[in-house]
């Protein structure tokens, strides 16, 4: 079977894709025989030139965030979809768990779908995260003033938690999971 990786990334702005990408490239010009695949909330043409169309698949397994403007993010928005990504938590996997025999991956990356870490522990394969932060973090301080939303930032931590470590990149926070 041909060696493969599947990455989990967050639709959240172009960010998280575009840096996908040129890790993606990368690994494309030095291990050409691995096959990656693409599970997204992005727009699929952030990958033009990067990964075959179909390649690229969308799924349920981020949250986001919020926004009021292009510059300006909703708390009580962003958690909201914090709690709707964790309420729905069990039918993502078992979505999920249908590609992933599908593409039969050795390694799960997530930038940084907190989910991903339930989805790698139920079918069994190691997962990464890659980011320069984490969705627990940036929750953190909104949290504060709301004592009662608490319990999402355990949850989500407790998916970073299944996966095997992070790559942080510069600048952000990461969650104590890790």
């Amino acid at each position: 079977m041909t060696p493969s990786v599947l990455f989990y990334i967050s639709g959240h702005g172009y960010g998280h894709a575009r840096r996908c990408g040129q890790v993606i490239r990368v690994i494309a010009d030095v291990a050409p025989e691995v096959r990656v695949h693409v599970r997204t909330t992005a727009l699929p043409r952030l990958f033009n030139g990067v990964l075959p169309p179909d390649r690229v698949r969308p799924c349920d397994a981020d949250a986001g965030a919020a926004e009021r403007s292009p510059m300006e993010v909703d708390p009580d928005g962003t958690l909201d979809r914090m709690a709707a990504a964790l309420a729905r938590r069990d039918a993502v996997v078992a979505a999920e768990l249908g590609a992933i025999r599908d593409l039969g991956p050795r390694l799960m990356v997530s930038d940084v779908p907190f989910l991903a870490g339930d989805v790698a522990a139920a079918a069994g394969v190691p997962c990464v995260a890659m980011s320069n932060f984490t969705w627990d973090w940036i929750a953190e301080p909104w949290v504060a003033d709301r004592p009662d939303r608490r319990p999402l930032l355990d949850a989500m931590a407790a998916g970073y938690a299944r996966m095997a470590g992070i790559l942080k990149m510069p600048m952000g926070g990461v969650s104590a999971a890790f």
